[in-house]
């Protein structure tokens, strides 16, 4: 992992979420440990690709890793949360791997890191 991608990387995820950069390690998930879902998901996510002169990020489904805005208050959601857990769970975007795609200039899914 290039350090002075990562950097851009954690300043950008500082910029967007509030949190201090020496708090932001390259294995916090942007959803689960920095809380970062919804709209402020989407704005990141799209600053991320123009800060990087990211070329394909068609492979990026926004839904595979982050909750539309309010999820959290819709039937939906709790359906899911009662019934089918599975379905609420989403794929972790690391800070590492946003280094790693930002580095590669196109998106690379967690999953393809597995």
């Amino acid at each position: 992992m290039n350090d002075e991608i990562f950097a851009r990387v954690k300043a950008l995820v500082a910029e967007h979420s509030r949190i201090a950069e020496e708090k932001l390690t390259p294995d916090a998930q942007l959803l689960d440990d920095l809380g970062i879902d919804g709209d402020d998901a989407f704005e990141l996510i799209e600053a991320f690709g123009e800060e990087f002169g990211m070329q394909d990020m068609n492979d990026f489904h926004f839904d595979a890793y982050f909750f539309p805005e309010n999820y959290g208050c819709s039937m939906s959601f709790l359906y899911h949360l009662l019934f089918d857990r599975k379905e609420v769970q989403r794929t972790p975007i690391t800070l590492r791997g946003l280094a790693e795609s930002a580095e590669a200039k196109r998106w690379i899914s967690p999953k393809a890191r597995w």
